[in-house]
């Protein structure tokens, strides 16, 4: 004899389709989440083992004691009250070899720049055939300062292959420096 297979009801069969839904989406949830956790896991693991051998104090105390030299090395060309005597010395030599024709500090105090160093902003002309031009720019650069042009304005002279170049410039001090 055959046996009659009962059907479930329309609203049973609903939540159990609902249910094996939801659960199939809360699976690949936790499947998502998983994989994202063990990447990032991953990532620092990897961060970890590179870094790791940085870290040693004896590496990083050798790099400050080279780091030191380097910025005793700097501070030996930031200007004090005798450099900037100096300075201007060397400026005045080059202006009587013709090479720099105005040089003039835009004030006497000292002032920062965007970085937060201090120093005093110049104004250079310079006027000549273009490699008389270059040769005093070389020979302005050469001096035991740092001068960090800020802005070059390049003129035409009245006279033919003449140039003149304005340059503004920052002439870098060092902190004890007063202007005075």
């Amino acid at each position: 004899m055959k046996t009659a297979k009962k059907s479930l009801p329309a609203w049973k069969t609903l939540l159990f389709i609902a249910s094996d839904i939801l659960l199939i989406l809360g699976i690949i949830f936790l499947l998502n989440s998983s994989l994202s956790s063990s990447r990032k896991l991953s990532e620092l693991r990897s961060l970890e083992i590179k870094y790791k051998g940085l870290v040693d104090p004896g590496l990083v105390l050798a790099d400050l004691q080279e780091n030191y030299a380097k910025i005793s090395d700097l501070g030996s060309v930031l200007i004090d009250e005798q450099g900037l005597i100096e300075y201007v010395r060397k400026i005045d030599e080059l202006r009587a070899e013709g090479i720099v024709k105005k040089f003039s500090f835009v004030t006497q105090e000292p002032v920062k720049d965007k970085q937060g160093f201090t120093g005093l902003p110049v104004l250079l002309e310079f006027e000549g055939t273009g490699v008389d031009v270059e040769k005093a720019l070389n020979k302005v650069q050469m001096l035991p300062a740092i001068l960090k042009p800020v802005d070059i304005e390049v003129l035409d002279s009245k006279v033919e292959d003449k140039l003149i170049i304005k340059m503004s410039a920052f002439l870098y001090t060092n902190e004890e420096f007063s202007g005075n």
